[in-house]
């Protein structure tokens, strides 16, 4: 599954950010990230995701799309 690391490529990516920042700054690169601090953020997208797809899943089921009548 090529989608499965996408979170720790989020995390990877922000800290390379947050480390870019820092050294333009002239500070020196930060502690790696927490992923317990970033559980918060990530059940909030799941939720969003997973809310998503019943809306779309409800909508096509009451009101499915008429293709070629």
């Amino acid at each position: 599954m090529w989608w499965a690391p996408g979170g720790h490529i989020a995390v990877a990516v922000f800290e390379r950010i947050r480390n870019m920042v820092r050294s333009a700054r002239g500070k020196v690169a930060a502690a790696p990230v927490n992923y317990l601090k970033l559980l918060p953020a990530t059940y909030v997208v799941l939720v969003l995701v997973v809310g998503y797809m019943l809306l779309t899943v409800t909508a096509d089921l009451v009101n499915p799309i008429r293709l070629f009548q």
